[in-house]
């Protein structure tokens, strides 16, 4: 998977738990309220910024684990040749899928 396909769910996912958080922030609505009024802000601009705010973290968030973890994975495959032997197994039989065992 490529990067921006990556950023792409990552994104995605942060979008999902802003609205889940969201959810259980309007639940709390006197606190919510307090807030905003302490603030001198109404409650949806706080609910907006929130989302936004928590959306962007989470997203960047996951992105940075998925990203590091993707650098581990194939810094594992593209591991230079010659360093660790590979042991191949020995066949019996047929050399080849066209020899029949004649000479």
């Amino acid at each position: 998977m490529n990067h921006l396909r990556r950023l792409e769910r990552c994104m995605l996912a942060g979008a999902i738990v802003a609205m889940l958080a969201t959810a259980l922030a309007i639940t709390k609505h006197r606190v919510l309220a307090a807030w905003a009024a302490a603030e001198r802000m109404s409650v949806a601009h706080l609910v907006t910024v929130g989302i936004i705010t928590v959306a962007l973290v989470a997203g960047l968030v996951l992105f940075a684990v998925a990203s590091i973890i993707a650098a581990r994975r194939r810094r594992r495959l593209m591991r230079p040749a010659g360093r660790e032997p590979v042991p191949v197994p020995r066949r019996r039989g047929r050399r080849h899928d066209y020899d029949y065992g004649g000479r």
